[in-house]
């Protein structure tokens, strides 16, 4: 879970109108509980992983051992021993998962007219202290359509 400043998102349109954006989905809290679900499957993976590729590295030495020429025993060993660098380097964690998603979305709606519209969104903290806004100008409204603006704070 990554902590945030923000405590309350408001849109304010030009017309003097405003409303607060609500709490559509918490992808901390989602994500959190899909790797608590998936975790025991995670750990087992990298365990099977790891030992594989150690697997190999100790079946190249064990046959580096058993060779009959010098040379056979070098390059088997060779072979082996990047096998288990190739294995210890190899080995990261998972950061795909969320880490560069936001932590919650919000949603908000209002009706309006067909036309230009210029608003802005604030990003208020738990004091009500405005700590970051956006400006948007002529942004166009259509009539019988969806018409969506996005913002993003990371703070």
């Amino acid at each position: 879970m990554r902590p945030s400043s923000i405590a309350r998102t408001q849109v304010v349109l030009d017309t003097g109108e405003s409303f607060n954006l609500e709490l559509i989905e918490d992808m901390g809290a989602v994500s959190a509980e899909t790797f608590k679900l998936n975790a025991g499957f995670i750990y087992l993976k990298t365990v099977l992983r790891s030992l594989t590729k150690t697997g190999v590295s100790m079946a190249f030495k064990q046959t580096a051992n058993e060779a009959e020429s010098s040379e056979q025993m070098l390059i088997l060993g060779l072979i082996g021993f990047g096998a288990q660098i190739f294995a210890e380097t190899s080995e990261q964690a998972d950061l795909r998962m969320s880490r560069y998603f936001p932590s919650k979305a919000l949603v908000g709606g209002i009706n309006l007219e067909p036309g230009t519209y210029s608003f802005t969104v604030n990003y208020y903290d738990k004091a009500g202290r405005l700590l970051h806004h956006l400006r948007y100008e002529n942004v166009p409204v259509q009539a019988n359509r969806l018409n969506l603006s996005e913002a993003v704070c990371i703070k």
